[in-house]
C-alpha cells in the first residue's frame, strides 16, 4: 500500500523469467508459413512495445535479410526508440 504503482515505461523494462533474448520485448521467432500451397521457414527478431489501452505495436526484422546479429540489433534499437517516445508521453 505504501509503494507507488509502476509507470508504463518501468513495467515494460521488467525482464520476465522465460526471457531468452536478455532484453524485455525482443523475441526471436522461428516458424513455418504457408503461402500458395507451400511451406516456407520464417525466421526473424520481433520488437514490441505498448501503445496504450492494452494494445502493442510490433516490428519484425528478417534474419535472412539482415543476419542473426543485424536483425537482433535492429529489433533492439527499434524497441529502445519506441520506449524513449513512450517516456515522453
Amino acid at each position: 500500500a505504501t509503494l507507488k504503482p509502476l509507470t508504463r515505461l518501468e513495467r515494460c523494462q521488467i525482464k520476465k523469467k522465460n526471457n531468452r533474448s536478455g532484453i524485455s520485448g525482443v523475441t526471436r521467432i522461428d516458424t513455418w508459413e504457408d503461402t500458395r500451397g507451400r511451406r516456407y521457414p520464417r525466421r526473424y527478431w520481433l520488437a514490441q512495445w505498448p501503445i496504450g489501452k492494452g494494445h502493442a505495436r510490433m516490428r519484425k526484422f528478417s534474419i535472412k535479410l539482415y543476419g542473426e546479429r543485424g536483425a537482433f540489433r535492429r529489433a533492439l534499437l527499434a524497441r529502445k526508440q519506441a520506449l524513449k517516445r513512450l517516456a515522453k508521453t
